[in-house]
Formats: structure tokens, sequence, C-alpha cells
């Protein structure tokens, strides 16, 4: 493509033909993505079915050293590279609209964050309870299906907006890991989501054919991917680790806690990339079949 479009600067080179915008293509994009997903928890203590209260005040404990017995809500500020591949159909009428629908997948480097919290409580038993805190958010990719709609500011440029389907692998995690003085016990709670969201983007863009098979674009794209609700609960038996059990009020002496997590994803797109086109319009053919007939009608009248 490039000594196609050098050739063009030459001296007498024939006008380029301007390119019919009814084709399909595919391409490569890379560019930057940025976010401030918000990751809100709560760790509510309990104890079990037992009368003693040093269970009871171990559990407040253990609770209160998160530091988050209430909701809290903390941001992360993820950004990093994106990258990846995209494909297409674009559909020319009424002379200067062009109507398309385009799929891309990208995949993500340096997209994730981590907040940490360090804080520390009396349980029963004069025993002082320290948690570590880590709440992350991480996006690993970003693909989308959308449709085009576009304006040719120029035969060769176009200006369009879209929209439509976007999907994302994400993580969210709430990790808490608390020790007890005076002994080598620990007790880890944290629910943890590791999937895929699914959601909507919308933004706009430019491309520009500098040949009639190749092309650059520049685009934005915010996205929106939705949130995620999780929940664990965890609990301990006379200062054992603590385990997942969802039927801990079965265990007389346990205590514990449940892990309350929701987060969002949702975010911002730059991208360049570059496309090579194939052309649906049959636009030589056409030109070739109607010089073809002139060439005729001419000799016919020469004779």
């Amino acid at each position: 493509p490039g000594s196609e479009f050098i050739a063009s600067w030459e001296p007498n080179a024939p006008q380029p033909k301007a390119p019919s915008w009814t084709d399909v293509y595919i391409g490569l994009n890379a560019g930057g993505a940025w976010s401030s997903p918000t990751i809100a928890s709560q760790n509510i203590g309990w104890a079990g079915l037992t009368p003693l209260a040093t269970l009871g005040n171990n559990s407040i404990g253990v609770a209160n050293s998160t530091l988050t017995p209430l909701p809290t809500t903390f941001t992360n500020n993820i950004s990093g590279f994106v990258g990846g591949f995209q494909i297409g159909a674009n559909y020319k009428f009424a002379d200067s609209f062009v109507a398309g629908a385009e799929a891309d997948i990208d995949g993500t480097a340096g997209n994730t964050n981590s907040k940490w919290t360090l804080g520390s409580a009396r349980g029963g038993g004069n025993n002082i309870f320290t948690t570590y805190s880590q709440r992350t958010t991480t996006l690993s990719y970003l693909g989308t299906i959308r449709g085009r709609l576009g304006y040719l500011v120029t035969p060769t440029l176009e200006a369009y907006g879209t929209a439509g389907f976007a999907y994302g692998g994400v993580t969210a995690a709430n990790a808490n890991v608390t020790t007890r003085s005076g002994g080598t016990n620990f007790f880890y709670s944290g629910p943890q989501f590791n999937g895929t969201l699914l959601g909507w983007a919308a933004g706009g863009g430019l491309e520009w054919m500098f040949t009639k098979d190749w092309s650059v674009k520049a685009d934005y794209l915010y996205y929106n991917l939705g949130n995620v609700r999780l929940a664990d609960n965890f609990y301990s038996v006379t200062y054992a680790p603590f385990v997942a059990n969802t039927n801990y009020l079965n265990n007389g002496n346990a205590f514990g806690l449940t892990g309350l997590t929701s987060a969002n994803f949702s975010g911002n797109v730059i991208r360049a990339g570059v496309n090579r086109h194939f052309d649906l319009s049959n636009s030589e053919a056409k030109t070739a079949e109607s010089s073809s007939r002139y060439d005729l009608a001419a000799g016919v009248v020469g004779e």
C-alpha cells in the first residue's frame, strides 16, 4: 500500500480511482484504554450457635479489623495498551452515506489495579486481629460487534458513528488475610469473580482510503460491561484457618466472616488501525463494459 500511495505523488500520475465504499475488509488496530472502576466491599462478622461470648467477641474483632464492617467503596484507576484485529463490511448508498457492520477483539496489557488497606482490632481474650485487604479490578480483553453509519466528507474520507454489543474478560477480587496476635493462626476470606461480562459500546471515528484498497482509521469507544456482585462465607473452628462453608450455623463453635463485594466495569478506548478492503461493487467491470460500448458506438458512427 505504501508504494501505491507514493506513486500517486509522481508528476503526471493518473488520477487514482475513487473507492467504492461497498466492500468487506480486515485489519489491525492498537491504542490505549483507561477506566476508573469502583469496587464496594463489606465484611460482616458472625458467631455460630454458641453461648460463649468469646466467640462473638472474636468474630467482631475479625470483622472490625477489615475496616469495612459497613459498605465501603474504592476506586481503582486502570489504564494500559489494547491491540487486536477487526473485520467488517460497508455499503454505500444515497451518494454520500455508508452503512456497515464491524466486529473486533482486543487483548490488553497493564489494565489492572489494586487498593490495599490495613486494620486491626481487639477480639475476645485480648487477641489482636490484624487484616490486610486487597481490592483488585482487571480488564483482560475487550470485544465488540457494532453497526456503523457514516458520511463521506470527501470521496476518500468517512466520518462515522458506531454502537452495538460489547463483551470483556474481567477480574474483581476482595481478598482479606487476618492474623491473630500470640499465635500462628491466620484466617483468609474474599470473594472473587474471573469471567466474561456482556454490555454495550458506542463511539465514532474517521477512516481515510489512501488507496482504493487500503485505509487508515482512528476511533473512540465508550464501553459499559455492567456490574458483578459476589458473596462468600468463611468460618473458623477454635481458631482453625477459615474454609468456605455455606452451612456454618450448624457448627456451634464457629465464627467468621461473610464477604460481600460488587464492582462495575466501564471505560474508554482510543485506537488507530489499518484495513485491507476488497471491493464488492464490481465497478471496474462496469467501467470496462461502459467503455467497450462507447468504443463500439464510436466505431459505428465513424463508419
